[in-house]
């Protein structure tokens, strides 16, 4: 998966391509194996690392999360619509699993952007939006 946030890219492996668990190194991202059940793809992740920056589900390096995406019919404007329907298992955050729905619309002749955070653009930014507050930066 290519996410445009970043650039970054998630590997979800599949069958004979899986690390054995003693060999998987934690991170960000975790490690993620995929199966198919029928016409929807069931993506397991573990070896996570703690993430407390996570808006809406910091979670501990116990944290395993199982994804299930499938096409759900089409919009009112006819796109084709990708639905995720999460759970995220971690004891040491959360007394039951953190469950939600993520839906993406079908973008016809749509294109991955670059993302390109350039720190002097950005500051540029926050010095337009200060002076609009009337704050002074030095």
């Amino acid at each position: 998966m290519i996410f445009e946030l970043h650039g970054e890219i998630r590997r979800i492996y599949f069958g004979e391509r899986n690390m054995p668990e003693e060999d998987r190194v934690p991170g960000r991202n975790g490690y993620s194996s995929g199966r198919w059940e029928g016409d929807t793809l069931v993506v397991e992740t573990n070896n996570l690392v703690e993430q407390l920056d996570q808006r809406s589900t910091p979670h501990s390096a116990s944290a395993t999360i199982v994804e299930r995406y499938r096409l759900d019919g089409k919009d009112e404007q006819g796109r084709r619509i990708l639905v995720a329907e999460v759970t995220m298992n971690d004891p040491e955050f959360y007394t039951a699993p953190v469950v939600f729905t993520r839906r993406w619309a079908e973008v016809p002749n749509g294109h991955l952007l670059p993302y390109e955070c350039n720190e002097e653009l950005w500051m540029d930014r926050v010095e337009s939006l200060a002076k609009k507050a009337g704050l002074d930066i030095p």
